[in-house]
């Protein structure tokens, strides 16, 4: 049997996932059209005013998925150390800290991200019609919503006492 490098665990693709190759195509899709085409000094002005938001939406989607599956930085960074040195119990302690912490972060930016998509709704940009400048700050806080409900789930499992793995890159193992 062979391991897919693009999906190493054989897991299925979630919503979230599927999000994501989305918007890494029309990224992708929409900047190479504009490299191709200055080669024959052409251009499409609206490349640009696309890959913006797309660029912003895939960032938060990516730490979506990051939250989920437990790969956000914050788990690594000096956590392989506190496992050494604290109790299981002490280190469920240190996890739900750090995963409070980062839903209280997370509340106060959706909360800016609501008003700014309030005060930005009617505005359009010039070169893509229709294009609404609020759904830049609703696309983040769908990211930063599935980011909360990520964090949760994790919360949730740390409060019944379960121990949550890290992910820990293949290099650090």
């Amino acid at each position: 049997m062979e391991i897919d490098p693009a999906n190493p665990g054989g897991e299925r693709l979630g919503l979230l996932e599927i999000v994501a190759l989305v918007l890494m195509s029309t990224l992708f899709v929409a900047l190479m059209a504009q490299v191709v085409l200055r080669f024959f000094s052409l251009s499409l002005p609206w490349t640009d005013t696309l890959s913006v938001p797309v660029f912003i939406w895939l960032v938060f989607v990516g730490a979506a998925i990051a939250c989920r599956r437990n790969e956000h930085p914050f788990v690594e960074i000096g956590y392989m150390q506190a496992e050494r040195r604290l109790s299981p119990r002490r280190m469920r302690q240190l996890d739900a800290l750090l995963v409070g912490a980062s839903l209280v972060f997370l509340v106060v930016l959706l909360y800016g991200l609501a008003q700014m998509t309030r005060q930005t709704w009617n505005q359009t940009t010039g070169l893509l019609a229709g294009f609404r400048l609020g759904y830049v700050y609703l696309g983040v806080s769908c990211g930063v919503l599935a980011c909360i409900a990520g964090l949760g789930r994790r919360l949730r499992r740390l409060w019944r006492g379960e121990r949550v793995p890290v992910a820990v890159p293949l290099d650090a193992a």
